[in-house]
């Protein structure tokens, strides 16, 4: 049986029901730093993860690898908070945790905001920071934002005419998370 038999599971087939997924086994301290070696995370984030319980390191190891993402560390973080929470509420599902990784994840979020768009997916969220050259802080606030204020935020546009592309994304999702949809398209 693989190490990541049991994330890999979880996130292919969300339904797997948790006895058969429980008999893979978890990722040991190798796997990990092998993994934080091949993403080239900060040390910040390299620390976080390695205090991390196996069944996250599980989940998020499980979502792909890093290798080459601009923005590695605040993926990986992100990845930590969504697993921490799932293991917090007790479901164990790794059902959306793709952030960043190189496998496809276009439909890793499905769903429809309250205006009837659809939400987008986190490579739409993750290709909309790339596009814009946004720093890690921005590409992680907008990653653990909720979907409806992610669709909110990409509704604007792309933030090409902004001086500070990442000052103005952390400014439209603030506004999103008022409830107000802010100006237009740079800021």
């Amino acid at each position: 049986v693989e190490p990541f038999l049991a994330a890999s599971l979880l996130a292919s087939y969300p339904g797997l029901p948790r006895e058969v997924v429980a008999m893979a086994p978890e990722p040991g301290f190798a796997e990990v730093e092998e993994f934080i070696f091949e993403s080239d995370v900060s040390e910040e984030a390299a620390d976080e993860f390695r205090g991390c319980e196996p069944e996250v390191w599980a989940a998020v190891i499980g979502q792909g690898s890093l290798a080459g993402n601009p923005n590695s560390s605040s993926i990986l973080l992100a990845r930590i908070k969504k697993a921490r929470a799932a293991s917090s509420a007790g479901t164990g599902e790794s059902e959306g945790f793709t952030w960043g990784a190189t496998e496809d994840a276009s439909s890793a979020q499905e769903g429809t905001a309250a205006d009837g768009e659809a939400l987008p997916t986190e490579d739409e969220v993750l290709n909309f920071c790339l596009a814009n050259g946004v720093d890690e802080r921005s590409v992680q606030d907008l990653a653990e934002a909720p979907p409806e204020v992610q669709a909110a935020v990409m509704a604007r546009g792309d933030l090409s005419s902004a001086r500070n592309p990442s000052a103005a994304l952390l400014a439209r999702i603030r506004d999103a998370r008022k409830g107000g949809g802010g100006g237009g398209g740079g800021g």
